[in-house]
């Protein structure tokens, strides 16, 4: 799958350009297809060299391979009742794919992640907004293997310098990474000792100045909306259900030994599929 979180919005353009006339990329030369499409030959090598393709071959079989990819969920979703899935969304699904594979690229970052979790005595977590119920959805997750987990909620006062507790992880989830009272409370948390601070964000323009131990990036759905010509509404909490799900997934693989030995857990979730299974979990 090709990473195309990293255009910029004439390049995504080019990219469902694409898309929607394979053929023409199959039939005629790059001065060409520049032409129909209305930029320069250096406008689609550049495309290429910031997708690491080496060429118009290439480029043609990864395009085919996601349309196949496309065409088989979208058979995949009508075949399972999910008639009522039009072909614009199947084709967010398909970004849905897309991210996953952003999110597998992070190895480090998750990793490290996870590293802090575990060495952690307690876990906070700090958003507004949409980013809020996010937040809130992962931490629900994670306080069934360490009950030391808080979501801070930053609408009232909070005295961080003798509230957060010493060998700590700060979880932030935000995803435009602009609020300015999130930055007041990053010079706050910058002062303090033995805390370690991890961002979650799509914006791509920020780095590790704000005095972040480490960022994971996510893609910003929303952006795809107009993009792929979807009639619903997406909001921002979409943007992080995929990491969110990622990572509890990671999590329960290498904590699977006290997961199935905690009651509550297993009467939440075996509680999703069999409501009188629970009955029996004592």
């Amino acid at each position: 799958m090709l990473n195309i979180q990293i255009l910029n919005e004439k390049q995504i353009d080019f990219y469902n350009f694409s898309i929607k006339n394979i053929k023409i990329f199959e039939k005629f030369s790059l001065k060409e297809i520049a032409k129909k499409f209305g930029c320069g030959i250096s406008f689609i090598y550049k495309y290429f060299e910031i997708l690491g393709i080496s060429g118009i071959k290439e480029y043609i079989v990864c395009i085919n391979l996601i349309i196949s990819k496309k065409e088989n969920l979208k058979e995949l979703l009508v075949n399972n009742n999910g008639g009522f899935l039009d072909d614009e969304l199947s084709y967010y699904f398909i970004e849905q794919m897309n991210q996953v594979d952003i999110i597998k690229k992070q190895t480090r970052s998750i990793n490290n992640f996870k590293n802090y979790l575990r060495q952690s005595r307690k876990v906070y977590g700090i958003a507004f907004g949409h980013s809020k119920l996010a937040i809130q959805d992962f931490l629900g997750f994670y306080s069934y293997i360490n009950k030391n987990c808080e979501f801070l909620n930053c609408d009232s006062k909070i005295d961080f310098k003798n509230y957060i507790e010493k060998k700590s992880l700060i979880i932030i989830y935000s995803i435009r990474f602009a609020n300015k009272k999130l930055f007041k409370i990053l010079d706050i948390l910058n002062k303090l000792q033995d805390v370690k601070l991890l961002l979650v964000t799509s914006n791509k323009l920020i780095d590790y100045k704000y005095g972040l131990n480490e960022i994971i990036y996510i893609d910003n759905v929303m952006k795809n909306i107009d993009n792929i010509n979807i009639n619903y509404y997406i909001g921002p909490l979409n943007s992080f259900i995929l990491l969110n799900n990622f990572l509890k997934a990671e999590l329960f693989e290498d904590n699977k030994s006290i997961l199935m030995k905690n009651k509550s857990f297993l009467k939440e979730t075996i509680g999703w599929k069999n409501y009188k299974e629970i009955e029996n979990i004592k």
